[in-house]
């Protein structure tokens, strides 16, 4: 079953109390992948019509489009993240500067992102073809 979208923080919304859409495409004959914004992150979900702005109503119980990256948990150990970087002799600006690779590398393992984290958050949300 699809997940709805979640939108129940202040959207922007017009004098009508409805929220304004950016439509990316029409989906069959009577709905439209419509986008918004709320506190700067965006949102999409298929939706009745095409219309350029919808009820959170409506937009709540559009079927959600994507992933919510922003769920994947992560954790962030300064400490960890000097060993990494002195181990791997990263030390200067000069160093950082010259290996940006191996930095984001870094970054990334101490962060704990990698592509299995994402396909694993990616998993557990429904996924639209």
């Amino acid at each position: 079953m699809a997940k709805k979208a979640e939108a129940t923080v202040k959207p922007e919304e017009t004098k009508t109390n409805k929220t304004k859409v950016k439509i990316i495409r029409k989906v069959g004959k009577d709905a439209s992948l419509v986008e918004w914004v709320v506190n700067g992150l965006p949102f999409r979900a298929t939706v009745p019509g095409n219309e350029s702005s919808y009820s959170k109503d409506v937009l709540s119980a559009g079927v959600q489009h994507g992933v919510r990256w922003e769920e994947i948990e992560v954790k962030l150990d300064p400490g960890e993240l000097a060993q990494e970087l002195y181990k791997n002799d990263i030390w200067t600006l000069k160093d950082v500067m010259s290996n940006p690779n191996a930095v984001i590398g870094i970054c990334m393992h101490v962060i704990g992102v990698n592509l299995t984290a994402l396909m694993k958050h990616a998993k557990t949300e429904v996924k639209d073809a």
